[in-house]
């Protein structure tokens, strides 16, 4: 029997409200996998970039290293900071797609199953993230080059054309963000590579470019206004604070204040991260149902979890590569697919000429025993 709703969704192609219900109702039901992990992802994040800071302003402020030199280092101190949040991020859409999964087939995913079945995927990542950090460089520097090279011409044109192919080449980011939105996805949860993961976001995506813009700009505006409201808070705090100490401009007063404004980021980002992730990674299991009929793969595993099986992780089926992961079913042979009804194989006519019936099952040909009496109806000629 088809279960059509085993878990967080129902298992057909998902409408708006569905996504937005199977998004929240997620992380509603794991809230330690979803933000524990974000949380302890942003806190190694946090705690390592901290120590190489103090590293360098140690160094800075004992004089081993020039001023100008320590200045070089803290602006590439900064960028790496930025790049490794940028990481943490895209790595948390990854990993977090795995318990989504888990969940839509009825499944309760833990925190340390869900490091467990998708830490061997880190590396695949590392490469889609140097992969999309160099063409999104190389595309925005060709851009900015023409532009300044319009500048320094003093050629309106030119300058105009350069502003032109800026506008123009973020478009096409923007475009090229949604074609491969479900990179990731399908990178931690169907086993491929970089390369591969990045086709088939493309082939998912293909015909869906707007659903899946329209869904991604409305949990963005979710979000933001959640992280704005976060956020709002602490700095009111952190304006009592500094209200507190009479204006004063001291030390304990400043440090208090970006502290608090340290702590509101960080909030904002741990409690809203999960929903921005959640919804890529439903947004991929939508596109599957629509475009590999993934649907079918879902109901037998959730008839399989309910009765008792993948107590330790269930890893969905590739049908993009023609194999299943480590955790994986094997494919289902043609006409054998779970809860489908198998092909009609009686013959559209009765064998040796014989008259067909308008209705009910066919007269056997003359002569021929029926198995039991009073299975075919008297003939009559």
């Amino acid at each position: 029997m088809l279960m059509h709703k085993p878990g967080i969704l129902p298992l057909r192609p998902l409408k708006v409200g569905d996504i937005l219900s199977a998004t929240f109702a997620a992380v509603r039901a794991a809230p330690r996998v979803y933000f524990g992990l974000v949380l302890l992802l942003q806190l190694f994040t946090m705690l390592t970039c901290g120590a190489v800071a103090v590293v360098i302003a140690a160094a800075a402020s004992g004089g081993d290293i020039e001023n100008n030199v320590a200045e070089g280092v803290l602006v590439v101190g900064v960028g790496g900071l930025l790049l490794a949040a940028g990481a943490v991020s895209g790595m948390c859409s990854g990993l977090l797609a795995y318990p989504l999964n888990q969940q839509a087939v009825g499944r309760r995913p833990r925190l340390g199953e869900t490091w467990r079945m998708t830490r061997r995927r880190i590396p695949a990542f590392l490469g889609v993230f140097v992969l999309f950090l160099v063409g999104g460089a190389a595309v925005m520097a060709a851009a900015v080059a023409v532009l300044i090279a319009g500048a320094a011409d003093d050629s309106g044109l030119l300058t105009f054309a350069g502003i032109a192919l800026l506008l123009g080449t973020m478009v096409l980011l923007a475009w090229l963000g949604v074609r491969i939105s479900l990179t990731l996805p399908a990178l931690f949860t169907e086993n491929l590579g970089p390369i591969a993961a990045i086709r088939r976001s493309w082939t998912l995506t293909d015909g869906l470019f707007w659903r899946t813009l329209g869904n991604f700009l409305l949990m963005y505006v979710i979000v933001s206004v959640i992280q704005w409201v976060i956020q709002m808070g602490f700095q009111i705090l952190a304006i009592i604070v500094m209200a507190i100490d009479d204006g004063a401009e001291s030390t304990g007063a400043i440090v208090a204040m970006i502290s608090l404004y340290l702590i509101g980021a960080v909030v904002a980002v741990v409690l809203t991260q999960p929903f921005m992730a959640v919804t890529t990674a439903v947004l991929h299991l939508d596109s599957r149902i629509r475009k590999d009929g993934f649907d079918l793969d879902l109901g037998q595993v959730a008839a399989e979890v309910a009765a008792g099986q993948h107590t330790e992780g269930w890893q969905p089926l590739s049908r993009y590569t023609g194999q299943a992961s480590a955790y994986g079913q094997p494919p289902h042979p043609f006409a054998q697919i779970p809860y489908t009804q198998n092909p009609y194989t009686q013959a559209p006519y009765s064998p040796y000429g014989q008259p067909m019936s308008p209705y009910g099952q066919q007269v056997p040909p003359t002569g021929a025993p029926a198995p039991y009496p009073g299975q075919y109806p008297p003939y009559q000629p």
